[in-house]
């Protein structure tokens, strides 16, 4: 898993993740303290910033979409026609 920062999307840091030969590019979300918030395969997962898991959170949804920090620190997360919030 790589991180980066792609100035096109908002400033937004990108984590591209390679299993088996295929590349994914994977939404993330950051906090004002450098945290990472992203969704690979049935997981919300939260890195520091040094890259460390700070927490991994395992759904039923395979697929889970477009982590979003509100103002409060809540993280949202979409998956299938289910919205989820993390507090």
């Amino acid at each position: 898993m790589a991180l980066g920062w792609d100035p096109r999307l908002s400033r937004a840091p990108r984590l591209a993740n390679v299993v088996e030969g295929w590349l994914d590019y994977l939404e993330c979300a950051s906090d004002a303290d450098g945290n990472i918030y992203f969704c690979p395969k049935f997981h919300a997962v939260s890195l520091d910033p040094e890259f460390r898991v700070r927490w991994s959170l395992r759904f039923e949804c395979e697929y889970l979409w477009h982590p979003v920090l509100t103002p409060d620190g809540t993280l949202l997360i979409a998956g299938g026609d289910t919205l989820f919030a993390i507090e």
